[in-house]
């Protein structure tokens, strides 16, 4: 069979497509992972965790540049911190960069592989705040509440039976509302785990 050169033309424009709607697919499915971990609620203490994991995770990548909100940090595996790098920014979106030349390079597979590292560092940080959770959560059990949360919602929570000191996101509204009516009221309210949620008891 004879394969003719525009034939060649034509199959080598349709393999382009594929690849570029591949790259646009992978892309979105970032995208729609990274904005359902980032609206995945976490405690106090699991946001510290994450950021201590995506922190060590750039520190990798010895030497790469992260632009957050018209601030250049600098990653490298000698420092536990990032250095803060003002005089590099020159109107970058958010992301992370190679320096090249001085100045600061984008790579669309580095962002979407380091990406994909975070979204799986949340994923963990997730799963391992709710394995917590649940152990602190324990049916018939009575909880004093010490603090309710002004614009989150949330609760900290002390475990009668133990001192056990805590802070819960799986709070209905209803009882985040009841529970900021009682603390005006200047009511100490204590709470039951029946099993499924808490209850005023």
């Amino acid at each position: 069979m004879v394969i003719h050169r525009k034939e060649i033309m034509d199959l080598s424009i349709i393999t382009d497509k594929i690849i570029d709607f591949t790259k646009e697919v992978g892309k979105n499915i970032i995208e729609e992972i990274t904005n359902y971990m980032d609206n995945q609620q976490l405690t106090s203490d699991s946001k510290v965790e994450l950021q201590n994991r995506t922190r060590d995770m750039l520190k990798e990548y010895d030497g790469i540049y992260e632009v957050k909100n018209r601030v250049v940090y600098k990653y490298t595996k000698d420092s536990k911190f990032p250095e803060l790098v003002k005089e590099l920014y020159n109107g970058q979106e958010n992301g992370y960069y190679t320096l090249y030349n001085n100045s600061l390079a984008y790579s669309q597979e580095l962002n979407e592989e380091i990406n994909q590292k975070i979204n799986q560092i949340k994923k963990e940080v997730v799963e391992e705040q709710n394995r917590y959770l649940s152990s602190c959560r324990r049916e018939g059990e009575e909880y004093t509440v010490d603090e309710v949360g002004d614009d989150e919602k949330y609760v900290y929570l002390t475990r009668k039976s133990d001192n056990m000191e805590f802070q819960d996101i799986n709070i209905s509204n209803q009882l985040y509302e009841n529970l900021k009516e009682e603390l005006k009221n200047k009511k100490e309210p204590t709470l039951i785990w029946n099993g499924k949620e808490y209850i005023i008891k």
